[in-house]
């Protein structure tokens, strides 16, 4: 079994949604974990698994490389990638009201951090959503009245732009230290995660 970090930094802000909603407050909620946002491991397959079936189809790797790699729907053995949730790893200083970029927080440990998140006396998850969420509103324009068309007004919970989410891949049978070519070449392709990716969201850069 090989190991690696993903990386992933925000180069806007994002939303890893669940479908989950706030009556009256949001429509749209990011994906959280006791007030800390994630990217959940289902949304990075899928993300990463597009960017190979495009490779495929423009003929730099075979249909059985992505298959092997990602798994096959139904089949009766696992795929030999497995994908963990991405977890913050570096918040920018800016983001805490800090001045200067050595004062940047990095959660070396995530699950430590996290536990001493949930005993904290005086922290919450909805600080922690506070601190690193924030609430982005859209409406939909009329084409021919040139205005905002009713009831089309939505609220979207995101994570703000450089924030540096990590995930685990881990890999069986892997043949040396190196990750397989078709797998770097998915990472690289990966450009834009989540929702409102047409409307200046979710971009993002990924490195192994």
């Amino acid at each position: 079994m090989k190991r690696w970090w993903l990386e992933i930094t925000l180069k806007s802000d994002l939303c890893a949604a669940t479908g989950d909603s706030e009556q009256a407050v949001t429509n749209m909620k990011t994906a959280l974990e006791h007030g800390l946002p994630i990217i959940p491991a289902k949304r990075l397959k899928g993300c990463l698994l597009n960017e190979g079936k495009e490779i495929v189809s423009n003929g730099f790797a075979a249909p059985t490389e992505l298959a092997d790699l990602f798994g096959r729907p139904g089949a009766s053995h696992p795929a030999r990638l497995h994908i963990g949730d991405a977890h913050i790893y570096r918040i920018p200083g800016f983001l805490l009201g800090k001045e200067h970029a050595d004062g940047d927080v990095v959660l070396e440990n995530y699950e430590k951090e996290l536990r001493e998140l949930i005993r904290h006396p005086k922290l919450s998850e909805d600080l922690a959503e506070r601190l690193l969420t924030r609430l982005r509103t859209r409406t939909a324009i009329d084409k021919e009245l040139k205005n905002a068309q009713k009831t089309t007004l939505r609220t979207m919970q995101v994570v703000p732009r450089g924030i540096v989410f990590r995930s685990l891949l881990e890999l069986s049978d892997a043949q040396g230290q190196t990750p397989p070519q078709l797998l770097k070449w998915c990472v690289k392709a990966l450009r834009h995660v989540g929702l409102g990716i047409t409307r200046g969201y979710g971009e993002v850069s990924c490195t192994l």
